[in-house]
């Protein structure tokens, strides 16, 4: 069964995510990263990190989560507004 959360709780979901990925430390502690933050030019997601921040949201929210839908969002908001469905 998917986890449904509000748009803060995936703001929160996003930032736990990066801040848990192996290969990728964000330039910003995860308790500090906002819904305004930038992916890539603040917190320097690559593509790999893209990939476990898919993935690891996939894992937390048990639903599907592109990679290639995520790769056009430019801040976390706009990835928490996308998985909320607006």
């Amino acid at each position: 069964m998917a986890t449904v959360l509000d748009y803060e709780a995936l703001v929160t979901a996003v930032a736990e995510v990066l801040g848990a990925c192996e290969d990728f430390r964000p330039r910003i502690p995860p308790v500090a990263i906002r819904a305004g933050h930038r992916l890539v030019a603040d917190l320097g997601v690559d593509s790999v990190a893209l990939l476990d921040l898919a993935l690891g949201l996939e894992a937390r929210l048990g639903r599907p989560v592109d990679e290639a839908d995520l790769a056009v969002l430019e801040t976390v908001g706009d990835v928490a507004r996308h998985l909320e469905g607006r």
